[in-house]
């Protein structure tokens, strides 16, 4: 048997959308460039698709190398240009001091915008957001699994792999 590896999901910026990169660098912090952005609320909480599912409809383009950061929102309107990092804020993520700088730029009015309310956009100092300080995960989901999961939830259509 030969495995495939089928499609690679990130989110550069937590809540918006998953891309799906060819490649991708695995560093002992995760996937170079996942969850290097996140959203906060006017309260400075953690502001992701769990409390405004359409958030994933926008769909991030992000490049690591070249700092380049582009949205896709659902009716077609794109805000892109190069990234400059603001002042540093000072910010806990799940209890805990998360080092992030304010991004400068147009995306966090366009986000805003989109989901309605006062949002911030933040760059990670360190990559994904939420993996924790002492390091990275990455999750290896098979079709096999994914199968088995369908059928002992007894669901009639194919679980989403994405979801993982």
């Amino acid at each position: 048997m030969t495995a495939v590896v089928a499609r690679i999901s990130i989110a550069p910026i937590k809540a918006l959308g998953l891309t799906h990169p060819e490649s991708v660098e695995l560093t002992p912090g995760g996937v170079r460039g996942d969850r290097r952005f996140w959203l906060v609320d006017e309260d400075g909480r953690l502001y992701n698709n769990k409390r405004d599912g359409p958030l994933v409809l926008v769909r991030p383009a992000w490049d690591e190398e070249t700092g380049e950061l582009a949205l896709t929102f659902p009716d077609g309107a794109v805000v892109a240009g190069a990234v400059e990092l603001g002042r540093p804020v000072e910010i806990e993520l799940y209890g805990r001091p998360h080092p992030s700088r304010a991004v400068v730029g147009p995306w966090q009015d366009a986000i805003s915008a989109y989901a309605d309310r006062r949002l911030q956009l933040l760059w990670s100092e360190a990559h994904a957001t939420d993996r924790g300080a002492t390091g990275g995960v990455v999750s290896l989901v098979s079709r096999g699994s994914l199968e088995r999961l369908r059928d002992e939830a007894g669901a009639d259509r194919p679980v989403d792999g994405r979801r993982f």
